[in-house]
């Protein structure tokens, strides 16, 4: 009982690593800095009151009826808009160039669900899965030697773990039911979208087998994939697989924000050795240095 005790204890409370973070952190925000960074450029579009929705239209949208604390008032004025929008990119910009800063990332988690009330209609994939990632960073401070802080990091360590395994047995469970899925016909629908796919893959058309293949692959490995990353042995080949997955998705459907925010949480799983001989070799890199050496 006390060895069992002891594993929890230390599964929660004692398994920050801020090597593996700061690599989470590089991948995810960099991803998001580059994605939110153009939407400036469609700022007037998407978040002031002569584009697309105007602020008083917003308690009519199903998304915003819940009572909650109405964060969106802070980019009601379209000037204050903008400006908070710019620190929300600064600030970022800080985060991954500098370093963790715990108020610093209380902020941004704040203006990011400012703007995602502002204007849900913008919202999608990526910007659900960054807005988890934010919630867990802003309670991540890493330059103390608090215990109790020690003990929190180490508990948002986990949960951005054990969030991934949410979202993809979701997302696998999802996909159980349908039946597409299992006759491969799932994968033909998203390549055979022109809208969608990144180049012509009417060719695969003529091999439904591999369709199948891939799909049957998918389901099956989103649906243990909470389970198999935990056991030692095996765990190595659910990454590869997830990054093949995810990279495949980014290449043929032009999907690469939402892959590489998903991948970002890798590291976290990743062996320690494989983590620190990649950061000596990230180190050894001059922007790469900026970015770990300030960590």
């Amino acid at each position: 009982m006390q060895k069992l005790i002891s594993a929890w204890n230390t599964f929660w409370f004692d398994s920050f690593d801020e090597k593996r973070f700061r690599f989470f952190q590089i991948v995810f925000l960099a991803t998001v800095l580059i994605l939110y960074g153009f939407r400036i450029l469609d700022f007037e579009f998407l978040f002031s009151n002569n584009g697309i929705l105007p602020f008083e239209m917003l308690s009519n949208l199903p998304e915003l009826l819940y009572n909650g604390l109405p964060i969106e008032n802070l980019v009601r004025n379209d000037i204050v808009s903008l400006c908070l929008y710019a620190v929300f990119i600064l600030l970022m910009a800080l985060t991954l160039f500098y370093r963790h800063i715990w108020l610093v990332a209380l902020a941004i988690y704040i203006l990011n669900i400012a703007f995602l009330r502002r204007n849900p209609m913008s919202v999608y994939g990526v910007d659900m899965v960054a807005t988890f990632w934010f919630f867990y960073m802003a309670f991540v401070n890493v330059k103390t030697k608090s215990m109790v802080w020690q003990g929190i990091n180490s508990v948002m360590y986990r949960l951005i773990q054990l969030q991934l395994c949410i979202i993809y047995a979701y997302s696998g469970f999802d996909k159980v039911r349908g039946l597409t899925w299992w006759t491969g016909d799932a994968i033909w629908y998203a390549l055979g979208n022109t809208q969608v796919a990144s180049i012509d893959f009417s060719f695969l058309a003529h091999t439904p087998s591999i369709l199948t293949l891939l799909a049957v692959v998918t389901v099956l490995w989103e649906c243990y994939f909470p389970i198999l990353i935990w056991i030692p042995q095996i765990k190595k080949y659910v990454i590869y697989i997830g990054v093949c997955l995810h990279l495949g998705i980014a290449v043929m459907m032009n999907l690469f924000e939402f892959s590489l925010v998903m991948l970002a949480a890798y590291p976290l799983f990743m062996n320690k050795k494989m983590t620190d001989d990649l950061y000596e070799w990230f180190k050894s890199k001059p922007l790469t240095r900026i970015l770990l050496g300030k960590s």
